[in-house]
């Protein structure tokens, strides 16, 4: 996960992410065991990605696979992600 987590970081200073960017690196996070010392990166990513405008559902999917539960999802990046995505939040994706 540091790769993925350095790529992100490049990609963020140097680059343009896009909501495929944000999806891909979650779900790379998600592929190894999140441990509660190891989640302060998904509030960065959740938090990028609204501010660019780059969370979609599917984004917001592999967040909730990240952080199944609700509360714990909540405790970390502030939202529950259930129901509709605010649309500036999603205002630069195709959806």
């Amino acid at each position: 996960m540091p790769l993925a987590l350095q790529t992100y970081n490049e990609l963020i200073a140097f680059g343009s992410p896009n909501e495929t960017s944000f999806e891909l690196v979650v779900r790379a996070c998600n592929s190894v065991s999140v441990q509660d010392e190891d989640v302060s990166h998904l509030k960065k990513i959740f938090h990028d990605a609204c501010e660019k405008g780059m969370l979609n559902k599917k984004v917001a999917n592999e967040l909730k696979r990240c952080l199944p539960n609700k509360k714990k999802r909540e405790e970390i990046i502030g939202y529950s992600l259930d129901g509709d995505i605010q649309k500036s939040w999603q205002r630069n994706t195709e959806q």
